[in-house]
């Protein structure tokens, strides 16, 4: 359940539950060379220069991969990754793209949004099983994730309740 400190926790200063109406470093990651950051509904991804993954915020649905459902007032290294290069977040799931085209993901699959060909919630990463099928950029939707290949072709999977994945009919080839 979303409060109001788990709704503010979010910025990682290590502060919980109070407004920082103004910019306010994170020291945690300050000097940390981020190259990006990406938010889902109540945790917070950080992406370094150099493919490491930092989390924090939220933890309802293990969507911070540091093994337990406990929130995380500042950002925290998750482990048993790869280099990655880019990150998409739904509303409480994670998806870690690697150089070679591979993907992980972790949190809330509770409608098979991480693509690992299950229902469970998953606090570690887990490897997509892409069947040798390579991934250069993906998105992500509240309760769905689409990838899309180097041979242009798109994967989809997760909640498909208006067919907004691939269609009626959609099969895995």
């Amino acid at each position: 359940m979303m409060t109001m400190s788990t709704a503010l926790d979010t910025i990682g200063t290590g502060v919980w539950g109070h407004s920082v109406p103004e910019p306010t470093l994170n020291p945690t990651l300050s000097g940390k060379q981020l190259a990006n950051i990406y938010y889902g509904l109540d945790h917070a991804i950080g992406l370094t220069t150099d493919g490491r993954v930092y989390a924090w915020g939220g933890n309802g649905f293990r969507q911070l991969a540091n093994g337990s459902i406990e929130c995380s007032n500042t950002p925290k290294v998750v482990n048993n990754l790869p280099k990655i290069i880019d990150i998409c977040c739904g509303s409480y799931h994670t998806l870690a793209l690697t150089s070679d085209g591979q993907v992980y993901g972790w949190g809330n699959n509770a409608f098979g949004q991480l693509g690992i060909g299950n229902n469970l919630h998953q606090n570690q990463p887990m490897k997509v099983d892409l069947r040798s099928i390579s991934i250069k950029e993906m998105v992500c939707g509240l309760y769905h994730s689409l990838l899309l290949s180097i041979n242009g072709d798109i994967y989809a999977f997760g909640f498909n309740d208006c067919f907004e994945l691939i269609g009626r009919f959609a099969e895995w080839k």
